[in-house]
C-alpha cells in the first residue's frame, strides 16, 4: 500500500515537471541539484598508521580530518598548550577538526590541531588530540625504549610521508614535544634513541568523485 502511494506521488511529480513550461522545468532541475549538494557528505582527509616498537603494538590508527586550520587557529591551540594550567579543559574550547580512531577501541579522540608541510615532495603531517591516545584504556600506551613518563596529557602524532603518501611516523609517547606557539607549529624532536613507533603510515586515497 505504501509502495503504491510513493509510486503515485512519483508519477504525479514527473507529470507536473514534464507538463510545465521549459523555464519551470529548469527551475525544478536546479532545485534538485541544490538538494543533492546540500545533503552531500563531506569526505575527510584520512590517514592510517600501525603502532610498532611500543605497547600496544599492531594497533591501527585511523585519523580523519575534516578541516585544516589556518595559522592563527593553530597558534591559539599551541598557546593554550604552552600556558594553560588545565590543558584538557582548555583544549575542549577549541573546534574539533576530526578524530583519531584506534582499531582496538570503540572510542575516538578529538583532533584539535592539524598541520601539514611539504618539503621536496615529502609531507610531514602533525596532529594534536584532546587527550592522550590510549587514555580510555586500562593501561597507558608506552614506547619500548621509554619509561612511560614522557607522554603529556594530550597526544601529538606525526607522520612522515613520501611523494606517494606512504611512510612512517612517531608519537609523543616516544618523542619530546617541541612547541613554537609564535609560528603555530608543533613537532616531535627525534634523538638517537627515538623510535618511529608508527609503521605503514599512508594517506588513504579520496573517492573518485572527490578527485
Amino acid at each position: 500500500m505504501r509502495l503504491d502511494l510513493h509510486l503515485k506521488r512519483s508519477v504525479f511529480m514527473a507529470a507536473r515537471i514534464f507538463a510545465s513550461p521549459p523555464a519551470t522545468v529548469f527551475a525544478w532541475l536546479l532545485l534538485g541539484l541544490s538538494s543533492v549538494q546540500t545533503h552531500a557528505r563531506a569526505v575527510p582527509d584520512t590517514f592510517t598508521a600501525t603502532t610498532t616498537a611500543m605497547t600496544p603494538s599492531e594497533v591501527t590508527l585511523r585519523i580523519e580530518v575534516l578541516e585544516w586550520p589556518d595559522a592563527d587557529a593553530r597558534k591559539d591551540v599551541l598557546s593554550a598548550l604552552s600556558s594553560a594550567t588545565d590543558i584538557q579543559e582548555s583544549l575542549s574550547d577549541f573546534s574539533t577538526l576530526g578524530y583519531v580512531w584506534p582499531s582496538n577501541s570503540s572510542v575516538g579522540y578529538s583532533v584539535k590541531y592539524a598541520h601539514r608541510t611539504t618539503i621536496n615532495g615529502n609531507q610531514r603531517v602533525t596532529f594534536v588530540t584532546d587527550k592522550a591516545v590510549g587514555s580510555y584504556g586500562n593501561k597507558a600506551w608506552q614506547a619500548a625504549d621509554t619509561d612511560g613518563n614522557s607522554q603529556p596529557e594530550y597526544s601529538v602524532i606525526e607522520l612522515y610521508l613520501d611523494g606517494d603518501g606512504i611512510g612512517t611516523g612517531t608519537m609523543s609517547v616516544a618523542a619530546a614535544v617541541k612547541i613554537d606557539a609564535e609560528d603555530g607549529i608543533v613537532t616531535l624532536t627525534e634523538t638517537e634513541t627515538t623510535s618511529h613507533v608508527l609503521k605503514n603510515a599512508k594517506q588513504e586515497p579520496q573517492p573518485y568523485w572527490e578527485k
